[in-house]
């Protein structure tokens, strides 16, 4: 029992820095009394259960808004809600409790040292299992500037397998002492850690004495702070759809200075669907003479079913056509349900528990681009910026020049740390692509981040107004080896797997092997 408890508090660390970022250092300590755990169990069974105590902390703190986020969604009673929430701890908990039984498996059958097996399979695992809300380790690292900038290598997989190489490594240090300096897979490994953060202080610095010389543009942020409503919503009072209350709070933002104007992804406007409000706007930002971005849905029927489609729209303050990004990376039983896509016939069976909220939102066929005359857009709605390789596909062999622009609305979340998860997780991938990001939220925080990482101007969570902020910027900067190579971590780790699977399955079988023939040498004797 003592075992399972203290692999709850391990988990409970990792959960810390994902409440409050100014903790990041504990995931670099969190798996340590996890793995201590693993050495003394007996069978894989207690594995497994150690691995979900683990999970269960883990997710139960770190994801304690699923629950209220199923209440604000759904409309279901507190304890219906909280039901479903349970479900989503206990399956966020495998995750865990499978890493924790493979890399037993691992270690114990092929003799893999700890220093490759923990690492190699949590890496993968934290960021490959199937997830609604995956738990990378970067996001919890945005205080830590140091520790960030490697993952313009190799991205943000290799930050979590290098914070699990690090908890292995002073694990040994514990409790083997000073005979682990002896040991060539501790040196090595030591020297691997070493690496990453002396090629982290060498880039912070070469990035830092880059942006002193970068020009700066003026961005306006629009924050409406909507409450959260499904279908369509009604305009602002004392505004409508050809005039809404966004474009009275840009006009003002243009005349203070702004060279660009953002609205988040939020209510429904209608611009795709009404011939109306589309003359307006593009009336509207044309007078403006400075380029728009914002959200909206179209929506469109095949005859027989409505079909959705998130998009991103920049009107540039000229003639021509506006350019139009549709969300490609969607959130399953948000946006789709993975299981009716897959079988068909149990489309109404689910349709009939999530209701309207999740019907099929259509995915774009590739990620938009949009250059202006200035600069270049890299549009992202909502979720899309949590996915590393797919950022870094969009502005391959585009990306001097760029901005990463993420349009949110995490409304539905209420007042818990979960908007704050998703600017930190999604802040990555400026560093990953070494790329300045704006991300705007409906409801807050929005956010100017920089290549290094760093958040240098964050606006008031749950409050509406318009923010004029400046983005550091260069015409001729963007991209890195990652931003050209954003598989090559992924697959290495995925091709050592395999290997290793194959090396321990043979030890295994040559071990039983030998077993029996020691059995049959003794019975002939």
């Amino acid at each position: 029992m003592r075992q399972y408890l203290i692999a709850s508090i391990s988990g409970l660390l990792l959960a810390a820095p994902f409440i409050q970022p100014s903790w990041f250092v504990t995931p670099w300590l969190a798996f340590i009394p996890l793995f201590w755990c693993l050495r003394q169990a007996y069978h894989y069974l207690q594995c497994y259960l150690l691995g979900l105590m683990f999970g269960l902390a883990f997710a139960v703190a770190a994801g304690y808004w699923i629950s209220p986020f199923i209440y604000l969604l759904k409309g279901y009673s507190y304890p219906t809600s909280f039901l479903i929430g349970i479900v989503f701890w206990v399956y966020s908990a495998q995750l865990f409790a499978c890493a924790c039984l493979a890399s037993i498996w691992l270690i114990r059958c092929g003799k893999i040292s700890e220093l490759v097996a923990f690492p190699l399979i949590f890496g993968l695992f934290i960021h490959h299992f199937p997830m609604v809300f995956s738990p990378y380790l970067g996001g919890t690292q945005i205080k830590f500037e140091l520790a960030l900038q490697g993952v313009d290598l190799f991205g943000e997989q290799a930050l979590s397998t290098l914070i699990i190489l690090v908890n292995v490594t002073l694990l040994q240090a514990f409790t083997m002492g000073a005979r682990c300096l002896s040991r060539k897979a501790n040196g090595i490994a030591t020297l691997l850690i070493c690496c990453w953060f002396g090629y982290s202080a060498w880039s912070l610095s070469l990035w830092q004495s880059r942006m002193e010389q970068w020009s700066t543009l003026a961005i306006g942020l629009i924050q409406p702070n909507e409450a959260p409503q499904r279908g369509h919503t009604a305009s602002v009072p004392g505004y409508s759809r050809t005039f809404p209350a966004e474009m009275d709070m840009s006009e003002q933002l243009v005349t203070a200075g702004a060279q660009w104007v953002i609205w988040p992804e939020a209510r429904y406007k209608g611009y795709l669907e009404l011939p109306r409000v589309r003359d307006a706007y593009h009336h509207a930002v044309k007078n403006l003479s400075t380029p728009l971005l914002f959200q909206d849905m179209e929506r469109t029927s095949d005859g027989e079913n409505t079909l959705l489609r998130n998009a991103a729209i920049l009107l540039s303050g000229n003639d021509e056509p506006a350019d139009i990004h549709f969300k490609v990376k969607r959130v399953p039983f948000g946006e789709y349900h993975p299981l009716a896509e897959a079988i068909p016939p149990i489309k109404p069976l689910l349709a009939s528990f999530f209701g309207g909220f999740t019907d099929t939102i259509k995915p774009g066929i590739a990620a938009g681009f949009f250059t202006l005359s200035e600069f270049k857009i890299a549009p992202l709605i909502c979720f899309e910026v949590m996915f590393g390789d797919y950022v870094a596909e969009q502005v391959q062999g585009r990306a001097e020049g760029a901005i990463l622009t993420v349009l949110s609305s995490n409304g539905w979340f209420g007042s818990s740390r979960q908007p704050y998860q998703h600017l930190y997780g999604g802040a990555l991938r400026a560093v990953e692509n070494r790329l300045p990001m704006v991300h705007v939220m409906n409801n807050g925080p929005s956010a100017i981040i920089l290549p290094t990482g760093r958040i240098i101007a964050e606006t008031p969570f749950q409050q509406a107004g318009g923010y004029l902020l400046k983005l550091p910027y260069s015409a001729v900067s963007g991209g890195s080896f990652y931003t050209r190579h954003p598989h090559l971590f992924s697959s290495s780790c995925w091709v050592a797997l395999s290997l290793l699977t194959l090396v321990a399955i043979c030890h295994r079988r040559n071990q039983r092997y030998l077993a029996r023939r020691a059995r049959t040498t003794t019975q002939t004797s």
